[in-house]
């Protein structure tokens, strides 16, 4: 993600032992991991937001399609109503 070696950890360590103390420091790394652990709590409720509402429109659309039964009887309809036009125009000729 922000592609940091190790010569950059290392750096930042030292930083931070010099801005902070080593009294500090276990503090410091403790307080990192609550907030590491929050972030990714936080980044799987989206992702579980996100495969709820995905769902929750796959719904929405398998509602949008046709029942194929109403369309088949749609269609025998329609091919009845053209069999007694069909004869109707015999017994008129």
């Amino acid at each position: 993600m922000f592609d940091i070696g190790l010569p950059e950890l290392l750096l930042i360590g030292v930083v931070v032992l010099l801005m902070f103390g080593p009294e500090k420091l276990p503090e410091i790394a403790r307080s990192l991991g609550k907030g590491m652990q929050k972030v990714k709590q936080a980044q799987m409720q989206f992702q579980n937001e996100l495969n709820s509402v995905k769902e929750e429109m796959k719904v929405q659309e398998d509602d949008l399609v046709e029942d194929p039964i109403n369309e088949m009887k749609k269609n025998v309809i329609r091919n009845v109503d053209d069999i007694k036009k069909n004869l109707r125009n015999l017994n008129n000729n």
